[in-house]
């Protein structure tokens, strides 16, 4: 008599659309099929390798004005361009590792362009590609910004 009238409450809830479980309960005892989906969703994404720094620009001043632009570079490069600012230019030189190298500078703006336009390249290492030359604005530090550098192949570096 007792499983008949089991029998006939489990009907009635199923007929009558009453949940037999609670959410708290579904809660505790979720299947483990729906535990190991929850997990996969949760998983942390894998971490992106930080780029690696192929080249350097450091601007070092010169006793007796102007400064140096020094490269440090481990792949060939071809091109480049920055920013001078707090100083007003007025000659942009090339060294032994840019001979032959174009070099152009625009005085409102401060930007210098060094380049290649044959095969020549900066070869990996170290040392002076360019020589500045300015006046400094008054309260103003020297410093380089928006530095672009372009490589062999002419990506980006």
């Amino acid at each position: 008599m007792k499983k008949a009238m089991g029998m006939v409450l489990l009907l009635v809830f199923v007929i009558s659309g009453i949940p037999l479980i609670s959410q708290a309960e579904k809660a505790v005892s979720t299947p483990p099929k729906e535990k190991a989906i929850k997990e996969q969703k949760t998983e942390k994404a894998p971490v992106e390798k930080a780029k690696e720094i192929k080249a350097t620009l450091t601007l070092v001043p010169r006793a007796g004005g102007g400064s140096n632009i020094n490269l440090i570079n481990m792949t060939p490069v071809r091109g480049i361009q920055f920013t001078v600012k707090g100083v007003k230019l007025t000659e942009v030189r090339t060294t032994p590792r840019t001979k032959g190298f174009f070099s152009k500078f625009n005085e409102q703006n401060g930007i210098v362009i060094i380049a290649s336009f044959s095969p020549d390249e900066i070869a990996p290492g170290e040392g002076i590609i360019a020589e500045i030359i300015y006046t400094k604005v008054k309260g103003a530090e020297a410093s380089l910004s928006d530095i672009k550098m372009v490589g062999k192949n002419r990506e980006e570096l």
